[in-house]
């Protein structure tokens, strides 16, 4: 497999649609994880956390997935604790994501990513840069990471946590100080929902056991 070459260090200013397209430029089958943040200049780990809750767009949760891409993600969030120059072990870096794949699902994507480059802009930015902004957003990022890592067969248990992710990533790496509120606010709906689903999922299934002991103690 030809690996791609890293990208030059104008990365950094590219907008999200052109640097998408700058990971993809040359791929011959695939590229691994560690080369996404290569390719990204300091944005790596942003980039990296984008593209895989991708997959989660959709309001269907989907089985099996969730538990391992959540904690890639989580894991991609603490080592980069917000900071560009992302350095992934090789475990992790080395893994392979099949170039056809990665662009259909950014062509499913289009839309959601249109709305993001029109929206996400460099504005009202300085405070985003400090070592406190960095360290609060990296553990956003891990407790959104571990609500996605839930096994909850609810709608929008994946979907409302993948689009907090974006959103908050996107901001970050495009360094955009306003609309990063709504993804905090996405943050807490999205909290607050999946929270509500496992609490109600919790007394269902001990309802349920109630119900299936009593039966047994009368039948018994």
């Amino acid at each position: 497999m030809k690996e791609p070459t890293p990208s030059p260090p104008h990365a950094d200013t590219l907008p999200l649609s052109a640097l998408l397209g700058r990971v993809l430029e040359g791929v011959d089958g695939g590229l691994t994880l560690q080369a996404v943040a290569d390719r990204t200049g300091g944005r790596g780990g942003y980039l990296l956390l984008i593209l895989l809750c991708l997959p989660f767009t959709t309001p269907v949760p989907l089985p099996g997935v969730s538990s391992i891409f959540g904690a890639v993600i989580l894991w991609v969030a603490l080592a980069s604790g917000g900071q560009g120059g992302l350095r992934l072990p090789r475990w992790l870096g080395q893994k392979v994501v099949g170039s056809d794949r990665l662009r259909g699902v950014l062509r499913a994507s289009g839309r959601l990513l249109g709305w993001i480059e029109k929206a996400v802009k460099p504005r009202g930015h300085d405070w985003l840069g400090t070592g406190m902004s960095r360290r609060l957003h990296a553990l956003l990022m891990v407790w959104l990471a571990a609500l996605l890592m839930l096994p909850l067969p609810v709608p929008f248990t994946n979907s409302l946590p993948g689009y907090s992710i974006i959103v908050v990533s996107a901001c970050l790496m495009e360094r955009d100080g306003r609309v990063i509120f709504v993804g905090y606010l996405v943050s807490l709906v999205a909290s607050v929902y999946v929270m509500a689903a496992l609490v109600g999922g919790m007394a269902l299934i001990e309802a349920a056991w109630r119900w299936i002991t009593g039966v047994w103690g009368i039948v018994t």
